[in-house]
């Protein structure tokens, strides 16, 4: 037997949270779930007892589950599991954005608890495996980079090759600007086009190919989700060294 993980579940639906809570348990005897309906109660909640997992609908009553989201992630880092009836395109971006470590569409059919529950234990997993990372910083490439000269930001390239970034009312402002994408510079390199690919474009080939829309959003969600990490560990670096 695992070591049981604690999931709190949050909608302000009692009948939901009942179903969610007898079938969540029933797919996985390892995950117990405590339900709560009043999402204003939620920080005191996880105050007192340590969840390994938020497990919250979208639509409540005064915020939805992509704002409160944000609001934990702010105050604790614990996996959030988005668990909606109703979705969207925008609603999978402003779930990446407030942090929610996965998207899970509700269904009728019983047998989606299955997946309900590999996202959990899915996001519970990743979450510990980020907090026991080493921390090991990662290599940049020294070009290209950016170079102040006066009122002037320059990038310069590893052949040699100088690009006017801009120039700037003073030397302080110039200063600024060369080093916010100074950080740019560097992602890019790491980030191939086709990675970057626009995310509208992939769901209209999709839908072309008469693939469900619930499926597409899984889709974008779980590539904005790989990038989003992925950016993260990058910055990861530069986080610590202004600490």
């Amino acid at each position: 037997m695992q070591k049981p993980l604690y999931v709190l579940a949050l909608d302000d639906e009692p009948d939901q949270l009942e179903l969610t809570k007898f079938f969540i348990e029933e797919n996985d005897p390892d995950l117990v779930v405590d339900t709560l309906s009043n999402p204003e109660e939620i920080l005191e909640t996880i105050k007192i007892k340590p969840y390994d997992c938020i497990l919250a609908d979208y639509a409540m009553p005064g915020i939805n589950g992509v704002e409160l989201a944000k609001i934990i992630k702010e105050t604790k880092d614990i996996p959030f599991v988005l668990y909606t009836g109703r979705g969207s395109e925008q609603t999978v971006l402003d779930a990446m954005t407030a942090g929610v470590d996965a998207y899970v569409r509700k269904d009728h059919d019983p047998e989606h608890f299955a997946k309900l529950v590999k996202e959990i234990r899915k996001a519970v997993e990743q979450n510990r495996a980020r907090n026991g990372a080493s921390g090991e910083p990662i290599a940049f490439p020294e070009y290209p980079k950016t170079l102040v000269r006066g009122r002037r930001v320059i990038i310069l390239y590893e052949d040699g090759e100088e690009q006017l970034w801009n120039e700037e009312p003073d030397e302080i402002k110039a200063l600024q600007v060369a080093e916010e994408i100074q950080w740019g510079l560097q992602l890019r390199h790491y980030v191939k086009e086709k990675l970057s690919r626009n995310m509208d474009e992939i769901s209209e080939s999709l839908l072309d190919m008469n693939v469900p829309l619930e499926e597409i959003e899984d889709i974008v969600f779980e590539g904005y989700r790989s990038l989003n990490k992925f950016f993260k560990m990058l910055w990861q670096p530069s986080l610590q060294e202004k600490k």
